[in-house]
């Protein structure tokens, strides 16, 4: 079941529910639910997802909710909320809040590389007031200094296809989601939306995360460099 929960900037987060199939109706509010994050460029609907959502709503009986933040939206101030960086700038806090308001049960976490980065962040950010009882974060970065030489120096084979890899689906990302990202100002004159050579030689040539992270994230989010913003991104 997808779910479109509004938000005060007059957006909304896309949930979907996996719920147990004798689930009373009305549904009791002291039955534990399990939200989870997805990885970069993901959603409900991919395999890890779905198979940790349904373990939680057919063996244990219990509800999950995935949070799909895929979609952007550009904010009064020209900033993006929602998708696919590495730095929460809220939604988090806002859909635990929403749960918590009708759900006085067990609520707990799982944030999956990408969703376990952002999970860390706001555990580390509201520390026992965060409203959630349990999390866990599976293979998430934490560390986003130069330390991170996958991100900073990706000399080795493997380095390369991850960037390739992970960069050809944030510019699937940026294709369905062109229309919202080039409503932003400073995105809109980034290379990639230039109707010039330079422009499409983009597409073909920058195959790297932090290729995106440069004309999209970092503009988008309101940093000034890489630096600033993978600082931010760290937990660690």
């Amino acid at each position: 079941r997808i779910e479109h929960i509004p938000t005060p900037d007059g957006g909304s987060l896309e949930v979907e529910h996996f719920e147990p199939t004798d689930l009373p109706n009305p549904v009791p509010s002291n039955i534990p639910i399990v939200l989870i994050f997805h990885g970069v460029n993901g959603s409900s609907r991919d395999v890890y997802v779905e198979q940790g959502a349904l373990h939680i709503a057919v063996e244990r009986g219990w509800r999950a909710i995935a949070l799909n933040y895929g979609h952007v939206r550009v904010l009064d101030e020209n900033l993006l909320a929602g998708g696919n960086s590495f730095f929460d700038n809220g939604d988090l806090n806002f859909f635990i809040s929403h749960i918590r308001k009708s759900h006085k049960g067990f609520l707990g976490c799982i944030g999956y590389s990408m969703g376990g980065a952002k999970l860390v962040q706001f555990l580390g950010r509201t520390g026992e007031y965060c409203n959630i009882d349990a999390a866990c974060a599976i293979s998430a970065p934490l560390d986003f200094t130069p330390r991170n030489v996958t991100v900073y120096n990706p000399t080795t084979l493997a380095h390369k296809f991850y960037h390739m890899g992970i960069s050809l689906y944030l510019k699937l990302w940026m294709i369905r989601n062109y229309d919202v990202l080039k409503k932003h100002p400073k995105i809109s004159r980034a290379k990639p939306f230039r109707r010039t050579k330079s422009g499409f030689m983009w597409w073909i040539t920058h195959n790297r995360v932090t290729d995106v992270d440069n004309a999209i994230i970092i503009p988008g989010k309101g940093y000034t460099n890489r630096d600033q913003y993978y600082n931010d991104a760290s937990s660690i």
